[in-house]
C-alpha cells in the first residue's frame, strides 16, 4: 500500500472514532501540544500537524486515543480496521444511523446484558454458515410480535440454564447419587 493511500486510511478510520464528541470527555480542558505526542503518535495523526492546536482539546484527546489504539494493533487488527472502514464508507447514511441507534442501545444496557448478548453473538458465529443464513430468513420472515416472543422465549432458555433449584426449570441434583434423600 503506498504512503499517501495509508495516511487517508489512518485519517479516515480515526475520523470514525472521533465521532461521539466532547461528551466522552467532558468539558474542553487545555489541549494536548504536539510536542507532548511520542513519535509514533504523531507518525499517525500527521495529516493534522498544521491544525492541531487549533482543534477543541476532546478531539485532540480522541485523536490520540484513537492513534494509541492504531499502533497497538496488530498487522491483521489494522488490516480487520480498514475493511470495517470501507464497509462503513460503503453504507448509506440511514444504514449509519442504525447502527449509531444500535450502538447508543448497546452502551445502555447492564454489564449483564451485555455479557448475554456477546455470549449469544459467540454462539451464533459459531453455527455453520448456512444454519445462520436459515436463521436469518426466519427472524426476517416473523412479525414484531413473533420476534418479541422468540426474544423472550430465549432470554428465559438461557436465564434458567444458568440456576439450578427448584422453581427454575432445572432438575435438582442429589448430594449422594444413587441414593435418595431421607431413605437409608
Amino acid at each position: 500500500m503506498n504512503r499517501n493511500r495509508y495516511w487517508w486510511v489512518a485519517l479516515a478510520y480515526l475520523l470514525v472514532v472521533i465521532w461521539a464528541g466532547p461528551q466522552a470527555y467532558g468539558a474542553d480542558g487545555p489541549g494536548i501540544d504536539w510536542s507532548a505526542l511520542s513519535s509514533e503518535e504523531r507518525q499517525v495523526l500527521q495529516p493534522y500537524v498544521d491544525r492541531w492546536q487549533s482543534l477543541p482539546s476532546w478531539q485532540q484527546q480522541r485523536l490520540r486515543q484513537g492513534a494509541r489504539r492504531w499502533n497497538g494493533m496488530s498487522a491483521e487488527e489494522r488490516q480487520q480496521a480498514r475493511e470495517r472502514l470501507r464497509q462503513w464508507q460503503r453504507m448509506t447514511p440511514e444504514q449509519r444511523q442504525q447502527i449509531r441507534k444500535r450502538f447508543e442501545q448497546f452502551q445502555r444496557l447492564s454489564p449483564e446484558q451485555r455479557k448475554k448478548l456477546r455470549q449469544a453473538r459467540k454462539r451464533f458465529q459459531g453455527l455453520s454458515p448456512e444454519r445462520r443464513q436459515k436463521l436469518r430468513q426466519r427472524w426476517q420472515s416473523m412479525s414484531p410480535e413473533q420476534r418479541q416472543k422468540l426474544k423472550k422465549k430465549i432470554y428465559r432458555k438461557h436465564s434458567l440454564k444458568n440456576r439450578s433449584g427448584p422453581g427454575s426449570g432445572s432438575p435438582v441434583r442429589p448430594l449422594f447419587p444413587g441414593k435418595r434423600p431421607g431413605r437409608p
